[in-house]
């Protein structure tokens, strides 16, 4: 790599022989003489120089004046002050102006200069590096502290806080030195153990990078979805594990929306079938774990093509969201599931440890009914109720035995319940 040298000098002689010397040096030097100081700003600007050597006699003044304007405009060129005589007050002058060398014409030689030029040009690059590192360092910092997503660094031996950026300062509300004293343990309830870290540290490693989703604890303590990727990184002798994540509460919350327009029904607000073989498996397993009975019913508004022919399909309509409410009324527990069939058909997926209860519900639909909807209708049901862990039931089969219950109670009368139970299955 050249280096390039400015050379000011008002003596032709000293200049040339500078020129040649620096020239013929086993150095890449590549050399700008000029006789006054008039032009340096102006070359500085537009050149990138190594290393200024500037003669302390000048014709309008001293060398020393125009150390200032090479530091102000340029501060990662040296400067190596010339001088035709030596004298350790100038020397010390110079230093204190901010030279990086002092050279004195009378101990003059090639292997002198190009010596002292390669030194202040190393070291002036060795300082210009080392201000780009830490201006390079600067930014990136900024950068991640100004990144909405959170970047922790811990221990993996102790999952404590080694440096963090400042989104976990705002999503905790706590200042730096509090969270110091904390661990992922303390944002995240994932671990109910330290083992249980340390089997996850070693996925990690194993990994390399590890992509997973969990719940963090705000400063409010309220839980926040995160997808997080953690990495293994070795910094010298010491390891660390890295994570980077971002709030996902929006996208769960899409996510919930985009569910509840697939599985809802728009006119009775109550779920649609998509789903349900999934639902019933879920709550027969539970229900299998406390010995406890699960009942499907199948319901059906009687002669409801009557009420469309007669009132209109608005009436009709309105007539599928009352009963809707009917239902919502007497299924009120959380594992309860009411859905829309489809046209004026329901489901009911209820459990319960007494048979008789889930029964009683049915039943109480049936009754209720007529009392609330307007125009007057009835129903039916079709229903199979089963204790869970005597039989392998699946959704399928459940809703097949609950639709021929039902079409039993249209066959004799409607307005009634038929049921059947694991002993006749």
């Amino acid at each position: 790599m050249r280096n390039t040298i400015l050379v000011i000098d008002d003596s032709e002689t000293d200049r040339i022989i500078i020129e040649r010397y620096l020239s013929q040096a086993q150095e890449s030097f590549e050399v700008i003489c000029y006789p006054e100081a008039s032009s340096l700003e102006g070359i500085l600007k537009m050149v990138h120089i190594d290393c200024v050597l500037i003669d302390f006699n000048m014709p309008n003044g001293n060398g020393l004046k125009c150390i200032s304007a090479i530091k102000d405009i340029s501060p990662y060129t040296g400067v190596i002050l010339v001088t035709g005589f030596g004298d350790e007050k100038l020397a010390s002058e110079a230093f204190k102006a901010g030279v990086d060398d002092y050279l004195s014409k009378k101990d003059f030689s090639q292997s002198r200069l190009t010596s002292i030029v390669s030194n202040v040009v190393s070291k002036k690059r060795i300082e210009r590096e080392h201000h780009n590192a830490n201006a390079e360092l600067e930014l990136l910092r900024t950068v991640v502290d100004n990144t909405p997503n959170l970047i922790m660094v811990c221990d993996p031996e102790t999952s404590l806080f080694i440096t963090f950026n400042l989104a976990l300062n705002r999503f905790l509300q706590l200042p730096s030195e509090h969270i110091k004293s904390k661990s992922y343990f303390h944002v995240s309830q994932q671990f109910k153990s330290t083992d249980e870290w340390y089997e996850f540290v070693e996925t990690v490693k194993k990994a390399g990078h590890y992509k997973f989703e969990t719940e963090l604890t705000r400063g409010d303590d309220t839980l926040v979805p995160f997808e997080l990727d953690c990495c293994f990184s070795n910094v010298g002798e010491k390891s660390y594990l890295l994570f980077s994540g971002m709030d996902i509460s929006r996208l769960k919350q899409v996510q919930h929306e985009l569910l509840d327009l697939a599985t809802k029904d728009p006119l009775t607000q109550l779920r649609n079938r998509r789903g349900l073989a999934e639902e019933f498996k879920r709550i027969y397993k539970s229900t299998a774990r406390e010995s406890g009975e699960v009942c499907l019913a199948l319901f059906d508004i009687d002669d409801f093509k009557q009420v469309n022919d007669q009132h209109g399909h608005d009436v009709g309509d309105e007539v599928l969201v009352q009963f809707a409410d009917v239902m919502r009324s007497l299924v009120r527990r959380p594992l309860d599931i009411i859905a829309r069939a489809g046209g004026e058909e329901f489901i009911v997926i209820i459990s319960d440890g007494d048979r008789d209860a889930l029964v009683d519900i049915i039943r109480q639909i049936i009754k209720k009914a007529p009392n609330e909807i307007s125009p007057k209708v009835t129903v039916s049901a079709g229903a199979i109720c089963v204790k869970a862990n005597n039989v392998e039931l699946t959704f399928e089969k459940a809703f097949k035995i609950a639709d021929e219950n039902l079409y039993q109670s249209k066959h004799k009368g409607k307005n009634q319940a038929n049921f059947s139970y694991d002993e006749s299955i």
